[in-house]
């Protein structure tokens, strides 16, 4: 479980790094920070990660920062009840966190119709990194074709059960696929 963890983290770190790359930082706020002073590029992350998780992103960031000096990484614990609230609004004042958690459907929708995230596709396709996710992780993560989210989080295979009688006396048939579903 901690490997894993720590792996979600590493990953975490190197979205930031590749979005950062890729479109900047998407926060059109001016730095008001020491990092700005410093020379540095600022990165803030956002998470609702508690306990063990939220110690293993810290510890995964400051690693990163002492192999990336030219970045200053800002941590930012959120509450998970207001957490969608909170990035609703700082998405919609161009105030976004450099790299957040997300939850995939019309949120993810949303913030890319609005130009709010970077395309992953080219990284997310380099050397297959892809293929090490579940595909109904990168589905959840992708739009119109394209990958804009790392699938690190609560990506897991679920069961549905259900009663073969009734199905039978309704005449239903299984479904076999999320659509038939």
């Amino acid at each position: 479980m901690k490997s894993n963890l720590k792996r979600i983290a590493a990953i975490i770190m190197t979205v930031a790094m590749i979005s950062t790359g890729v479109i900047g930082c998407a926060n059109n706020s001016s730095p008001t920070s020491g990092a700005a002073a410093s020379g540095k590029t600022k990165l803030t992350i956002w998470h609702i990660q508690t306990a063990t998780a939220a110690d293993v992103i810290k510890a995964s960031v400051k690693r990163f920062m002492e192999k990336n000096p030219q970045y200053d990484v800002e941590v930012v614990d959120q509450v998970n009840d207001s957490y969608k609230q909170k990035l609703a609004m700082a998405m919609s004042s161009n105030q976004t966190p450099d790299v957040f958690m997300q939850w995939g459907g019309s949120g993810l929708i949303d913030y890319v119709n609005s130009k709010k995230i970077a395309d992953l596709t080219d990284f997310m396709n380099k050397d297959n990194y892809k293929d090490k996710f579940i595909d109904a992780g990168i589905n959840q993560s992708s739009y119109n074709g394209k990958i804009y989210a790392v699938p690190v989080e609560n990506v897991s295979v679920a069961g549905f059960f259900y009663n073969k009688d009734v199905f039978a006396k309704y005449g239903i048939q299984e479904p076999k696929t999320i659509s038939e579903l």
